[in-house]
């Protein structure tokens, strides 16, 4: 029983607490509520778009892992970019955009992926590339550039193809008929090779979606806010009454 009296009052006294630092608690809320207010309207909305993209001819040297990396690789290089702006001219965004890296201080740091206009994702499944705008010449620029580094893979790939077929019919003569499976390569190779020469690309792409608002809604910011502020004045409060108690408690000593 004195232990439920116990808790009782100690129930009271939080409550009577917190009742005579209404102002305080207030004064707090009401900070928070003015401050979610100004960001919500100063806040910039985000959007994104997605490009999405699948295999069209894979290369019998290499595994899908490989060629989406290579491809998410490219597309993020520099010297890809340079190169693709100097045949498209004038371009919507520039390669800070889209770099993995940027210098602060003279210190090289790797980018978080939300800071980048547009990213390449490689899960199984979820290969798109992310465009994070709404400008739809943006969103265009960027589906130019993904087939300009498509075509470069191409290319790579094809020189890579012909390597190999040299390669191979230079030492077909050291395998017996029953080398079936040199045979099989040999044809995949040459079948890949004719494919990409006749204007087959690696990635087949979609077209961009349209730019949805991804923003997170007003009314959800403005409770965290409010809540914030709640709780801070409550917290404040709480510890002022506990230093006020315990400078009391040394006074008295």
């Amino acid at each position: 029983m004195n232990q439920i009296q116990d808790d009782e009052i100690n129930l009271f006294e939080l409550f009577q607490t917190l009742w005579d630092g209404k102002w305080f608690i207030s004064a707090f809320t009401l900070i928070a509520m003015l401050t979610g207010t100004g960001y919500i309207y100063s806040k910039q909305p985000q959007y994104e778009s997605f490009i999405s993209y699948s295999f069209n001819n894979l290369p019998p040297f290499y595994d899908y892992n490989y060629v989406k990396i290579d491809f998410k690789k490219n597309f993020h290089s520099k010297t890809n970019f340079d190169n693709w702006k100097q045949i498209n001219g004038k371009t919507s965004f520039v390669h800070e955009d889209i770099s993995f890296t940027e210098v602060i201080n003279g210190i090289v740091l790797t980018k978080r992926n939300y800071k980048l206009l547009a990213t390449v994702s490689t899960k199984p499944g979820s290969e798109f590339i992310l465009a994070r705008t709404n400008n739809l010449s943006t969103v265009d620029d960027l589906f130019k550039y993904a087939q300009f580094i498509n075509n470069l893979l191409k290319e790579k790939y094809i020189i890579r193809a012909n390597s190999e077929i040299k390669i191979m019919s230079s030492r077909i003569k050291e395998f017996t008929p029953t080398d079936s499976g040199i045979v099989s390569k040999v044809l995949s190779v040459d079948r890949f090779f004719e494919s990409v020469k006749n204007k087959s690309n690696i990635l087949r792409f979609d077209r961009p979606s349209k730019p949805q608002e991804v923003s997170i809604k007003s009314i959800l910011i403005f409770s965290i806010f409010v809540l914030s502020g709640a709780i801070l004045g409550v917290l404040y409060v709480l510890i002022s009454k506990a230093i006020a108690n315990r400078k009391e408690r040394l006074l008295k000593a």
